[in-house]
């Protein structure tokens, strides 16, 4: 599964241009159409069933849309593996706690997890579904030697996209979903055809991670593409106001959003900038803790204490 070239050979025409375009406010002159939709390109949606990966699988989505868009393939890339990945991103190294999700309450660390899921692709890559498959068994336990060694010859270039109607639409106009954290019924969608309208009353179920894939000016619309099967809403997919993406109470406000706008082999990433875990000394049948005990050596490394097995990072910043 090498990365789509038609993504990174562009980059000299495209990638810079993309960056100063999504620096707001828009350039002077450019106007946005009316109406995008990149379903065509999306790959067949995902049942997460009862393991918090919504992340994960949003963050999935939109890669498997890069190689199908660009490179014409139809590729399934690990949720599990970027679920975990995101966790390894998520510790907060200055103030001593970590963010590891306690697989009861999913929701509960949220705000982080986004930017800790790009991160974490971004840092160690992303490989097939072969590799680390999508089951209940592996959730949260140290993804096997073969599918790091294969995720390490791809990066990405994120995107960090302000919450606003326009940021959103710019980067769909330019064929980039963006990764979105809200608030939303799972009822609602299922039985209006995937029609949401902006409640009185939040939802009780929490924060869920979607993918946005579209926006209708006609209808002042949103297409998201979720995680829940494609027996929900219309055949996964469910539209959203415009307005919703911007209500406080309904967005998850602690990030921005995000969004990945090209795949890159490893070797045009800079040398030095990524650190890789060392799983030489954690065993694979050991599962992730919610808890660990935080610590440095003297030469201003960072580990992490798992279950008495030592888990390193070398050089983190």
């Amino acid at each position: 599964m090498d990365p789509p070239k038609a993504v990174y050979d562009q980059q000299k025409k495209n990638a810079e241009l993309l960056r100063r375009r999504l620096k707001f406010p828009v350039l002077h002159g450019y106007k946005l159409p009316p109406k995008v939709d990149l379903r065509r390109w999306m790959t067949k949606i995902h049942d997460q069933g009862d393991m918090g990966s919504c992340v994960a699988n949003a963050v999935a989505g939109a890669l498997e849309y890069l190689y199908r868009r660009y490179s014409r393939q139809d590729v399934n890339i690990s949720r599990l593996f970027i679920d975990f990945n995101a966790r390894l991103s998520n510790i907060n190294w200055t103030t001593n706690q970590n963010f590891f999700i306690d697989p009861e309450d999913p929701g509960d660390t949220f705000d982080t997890n986004r930017q800790a899921a790009v991160r974490g692709v971004q840092q160690y890559g992303f490989c097939s579904e072969s590799l680390w498959p999508y089951d209940r068994s592996l959730y949260m336990r140290v993804p096997a030697k073969k599918a790091y060694e294969d995720a390490a010859r791809r990066s990405i270039i994120p995107l960090k996209v302000p919450i606003n109607i326009t940021s959103v639409k710019t980067c769909l106009a330019h064929d980039i979903p963006v990764l979105v954290g809200i608030s939303i019924s799972t009822d609602e969608a299922y039985h209006n055809r995937g029609w949401v309208q902006i409640p009185e009353i939040p939802p009780t179920e929490g924060l869920h991670a979607c993918l946005v894939v579209g926006y209708d000016d006609r209808t002042r619309h949103f297409i998201i593409r979720n995680s829940w099967g494609a027996e929900w809403g219309d055949k996964g997919y469910c539209y959203l106001p415009y307005e919703y993406l911007i209500d406080r109470r309904l967005v998850a406000t602690a990030d921005s959003f995000w969004a990945i706008a090209q795949i890159l082999p490893r070797k045009q990433v800079r040398r030095g900038y990524f650190s890789y875990p060392n799983f030489t000394r954690y065993h694979q049948q050991h599962m992730l803790p919610v808890t660990t005990e935080y610590y440095t050596d003297g030469r201003q490394n960072y580990s992490y204490r798992l279950k008495d097995q030592l888990l390193s990072w070398l050089n983190i910043r």
